[in-house]
C-alpha cells in the first residue's frame, strides 16, 4: 500500500533534487568571475563552496515550502507548466530582493539561482519520475 500519492512521492523527489542545481549555477558564475574578475584561484575555491553550501541552505527550505505548495495548487488548477514555474520563481526571486536587500546584484543572483531549481525541478516532476 503506498502512503502518499504520485503528485506527492513526484514533489517530494523534486523537492529533494531540485536544489542540487545551486551548484553548478554557482560553478558557472565562478567560472565568470574568474575569468572577468582576474581573481585567484584559491580565494575562488573557497568562495565558491562558502556560496554554494550558503545557497544550498537556503535553497533546500525555501524548495520545499514556496515551491511544493506552488505545484500543489499550480497542479489543483490545471496550471504546472513551465512558463508558471518559472513565473513563481521569478515571483519569489523579487520578494526576496524586496524584503532582503535593494541591490540589484542581489536580485540577479537570486532570480538565476530561482529560474535554474524551478527548471530542475520542473523537469524532475515531469521527466525523471515518470520513468522511476
Amino acid at each position: 500500500m503506498k502512503t502518499f500519492s504520485t503528485t506527492t512521492r513526484k514533489n517530494i523527489t523534486a523537492s529533494l533534487i531540485a536544489p542540487l542545481a545551486v551548484i553548478p549555477a554557482t560553478i558557472l558564475i565562478s567560472c565568470y568571475s574568474l575569468i572577468v574578475h582576474n581573481q585567484s584561484f584559491s580565494k575562488l575555491i573557497s568562495e565558491t563552496l562558502f556560496l554554494t553550501f550558503f545557497s544550498l541552505v537556503i535553497a533546500y527550505p525555501i524548495t520545499f515550502t514556496v515551491g511544493f505548495s506552488s505545484v500543489f495548487i499550480l497542479k489543483r488548477f490545471q496550471y504546472f507548466n513551465l512558463v508558471n514555474t518559472l513565473l513563481i520563481a521569478f515571483v519569489i526571486a523579487f520578494l526576496f530582493f524586496v524584503i532582503f536587500s535593494n541591490n540589484v546584484g542581489i536580485w540577479l543572483l537570486s532570480s538565476y539561482y530561482s529560474v535554474v531549481i524551478a527548471l530542475l525541478y520542473w523537469y524532475v516532476f515531469h521527466k525523471v519520475v515518470n520513468k522511476i
